[in-house]
Parts: structure tokens; C-alpha cells; sequence
């Protein structure tokens, strides 16, 4: 039995900064120029947002994103002229599957889109089967 694959869509949105060693808060307006659009989406609009500072991946915990603005909770805050670089991921779900109990059809390999905690998967006589526990977001 072959499950029937669907291709889900992404859209990436970065907002890159450089840290002045000082502040511990950034917003859109601290965007470095010459890289495009770039800026902070609210964090429900995104199904995940990941932080890298200087290169390295930071834990969840050691920042806080809001709408335009992120917010270092570390003891000490980036040292000077290293990258500060938000990637936020949002991703978009096609017509949904026989298989899914989303009742907007929003479902793409049982993942309901954006991604916000709104499935879980399990297997159910061998198909992939979307378990939908918030209801308002399906």
C-alpha cells in the first residue's frame, strides 16, 4: 500500500542584524541593509523560528521572539559585530488527504498547516492518520 506524498510549500523570512555588544533587544528596525526584505514575523504566523548568532544555532530558552523584535534572556548579550540572524519558517499545507480528520481539508502528509500544535501523528492501519487536538486551528 503506497501513501500518496504531497509536496509541502515553505516560505523562509530572515531579518539579519549585527550586535553591538550592548543591547540585549533588536528589532526590525536594527535590520542590516543590502540583504533584501528582511524582519521579524509574529511567531503565530511562522510554523518555527530558529535563532543563530554569530553561526551557532541557539537554544529556545535564550531568546524571546515577538512581532519585530527579539530579546536575548542570557546573562550576557552577543559581543560585538557578531551576526545575529532570525530565520523564520513558515509552511503551507495543499488540500488535505482522505486520510485527515482536519475539518478544513488543510492537511499535507497529516500535518495540519502552519504547524502550530495543532496535530500529532499517528499510525492507523498502516496510513499516516492526523489526530487534530485544537480544534480552532482545524
Amino acid at each position: 500500500m503506497s501513501v500518496a506524498r504531497r509536496v509541502t510549500r515553505t516560505k523562509v523570512i530572515y531579518f539579519y542584524t549585527l550586535a553591538d555588544g550592548e543591547k540585549r533587544t533588536y528589532t526590525n528596525q536594527d535590520h542590516v541593509r543590502g540583504y533584501g526584505i528582511n524582519y521579524i514575523p509574529d511567531p503565530a504566523s511562522v510554523s518555527m523560528i530558529n535563532v543563530y548568532v554569530n553561526g551557532v544555532l541557539q537554544l529556545p530558552h535564550t531568546y524571546h521572539v515577538s512581532k519585530g523584535k527579539i530579546r536575548f534572556r542570557t546573562a550576557d548579550v552577543p559581543r560585538q559585530g557578531a551576526p545575529i540572524i532570525v530565520q523564520s519558517i513558515r509552511m503551507y499545507g495543499g488540500k488535505g488527504g482522505d486520510h485527515c480528520t482536519c475539518k478544513r481539508r488543510r492537511c499535507v502528509v497529516c500535518c495540519c498547516m502552519p504547524f502550530h500544535g495543532c496535530c500529532h501523528l499517528s499510525v492507523k492501519q498502516g496510513m499516516p492518520h492526523c489526530l487534530c487536538f485544537v480544534k480552532t486551528h482545524c
